[in-house]
């Protein structure tokens, strides 16, 4: 998977003001990432539709990516996730 296709696996949900595959040295996926959303209502439909679900035989974990500060005191306007269990071998075909 490129930063491009990660990119584009979350387009369907909004804008998106940043995303970021974290990549080996090989450029092969470390297997999570972290997309920004400009909308919260956007980061909450991502983490709907892939939260615990399967994608080609891995598990998806869709979350808020916060400041601990923020999650204590409960702010929920967020827009950064944290994707883990990203496909290494993903391509944009597959998209």
């Amino acid at each position: 998977m490129t930063q491009v296709e990660f990119m584009a696996f979350f387009t369907e949900f909004g804008e998106i003001f940043s995303a970021k595959l974290e990549l080996n040295s090989d450029n092969s996926s470390r297997g999570y990432g972290y997309v920004q959303f400009s909308k919260p209502e956007s980061a909450q439909a991502a983490i709907t539709k892939w939260n615990g679900k399967q994608f080609q035989g891995k598990d998806l974990q869709v979350t808020v990516l916060s400041k601990k500060t923020e999650r204590e005191e409960g702010v929920d306007t967020f827009t950064n996730l944290h994707i883990k269990g990203v496909p290494a071998d993903y391509s944009e075909k597959q998209l």
